[in-house]
């Protein structure tokens, strides 16, 4: 029996202690959530301009979730040009499945700061 599609929300409420990703001041931040490796699940927040402890309280369902799916999510610097990754966390769905999360989670790939971001 194939995994069942489920409603799953996200809610991503903030980040602490993101790194300066821009040459001239602080970040543009926003979050992507998805299942790894499948880009049809992905939302994502709005941009929250030049702010390393930015809140956005936003609650999404990941389209297309399936049972037993870990979530990747992804802290990134909004830029013109390009993107940098402000720091990334993939839940393994045991650590939510069963009784959901709510917490503060220690982002990795941050390059030198130590940023969290509040999700449930």
């Amino acid at each position: 029996v194939p995994p069942q599609t489920v409603a799953l929300t996200v809610k991503i409420s903030y980040a602490l202690g993101l790194r300066k990703a821009d040459f001239m001041g602080k970040s543009d931040p926003y979050v992507v959530v998805q299942v790894p490796n499948r880009i049809q699940t992905k939302v994502e927040t709005h941009v929250k301009a030049g702010d390393l402890n930015p809140v956005w309280n936003c609650e999404f369902e990941v389209p297309g979730y399936k049972q037993g799916e870990d979530l990747l999510f992804k802290v990134l610097d909004k830029d013109p040009i390009s993107f940098d990754i402000l720091g990334v966390i993939t839940f393994p769905a045991t650590s939510f499945q069963e009784t959901g999360f709510d917490g503060e989670v220690l982002l990795e790939e941050a390059k030198g700061s130590k940023p969290y971001l509040k999700v449930s």
